[in-house]
């Protein structure tokens, strides 16, 4: 039987990855599909808002957790270079689950508009500069990008390696 994750990073992982794709689907959607003057639109941007925020806690309390809990190995036979690039990749992951909501949060302040959780205010974290938000909204749109293309990454070496590669080394297990 393979080693498995602690089983509530399991599940954060699984909450956080639907989370992200919705995000990033709705993100897409708002950007490119919703007319300014439509009354959805802003709805959907709260929505936005309040996930993104929620992935911000989640990524804490997930990155906290991870350093104080037993992470299991990649199996032995991985090749030392792919053991490398899982690695890289797997912080760069972590480095832009937090450059998204922060670079959003503060892009909404930089444009005097506030964030909720839920309806539920929270603190400005920047004054209003709308040169700080054009910056930020570039960050928020490149991020996005990347973050969509490592995450399409992570899911193609999960499956290359249940599907394609040798049996000792599909790593799939430890996170179902």
């Amino acid at each position: 039987m393979p080693v498995k994750y602690h089983s509530f990073l399991r599940i954060l992982h699984w909450v956080m990855a639907l989370l992200i794709i919705t995000m990033l689907f709705l993100g897409w959607y708002m950007a490119n599909m919703v007319e300014k003057n439509n009354p959805l639109r802003g709805s959907l941007y709260d929505l936005h808002k309040s996930i993104g925020v929620t992935l911000l806690i989640l990524v804490i309390i997930r990155i906290a957790i991870r350093l104080a809990t037993f992470i299991p190995p990649l199996p032995a036979t991985i090749h030392p270079l792919i053991r490398a690039a899982s690695q890289v990749s797997h912080y760069t992951l972590y480095i832009f689950m937090v450059i998204m909501p922060l670079s959003g949060y503060g892009m909404s302040n930089s444009f005097g508009r506030g964030v909720a959780l839920f309806g539920i205010p929270l603190p400005k974290i920047l004054p209003d500069d709308k040169e700080i938000g054009g910056l930020l909204r570039q960050v928020h749109g490149v991020a996005g990008y990347v973050l969509m293309g490592l995450v399409a990454l992570h899911v193609a070496a999960a499956l290359w390696h249940r599907f394609f590669d040798k049996k000792e080394n599909d790593v799939l297990p430890r996170m179902v």
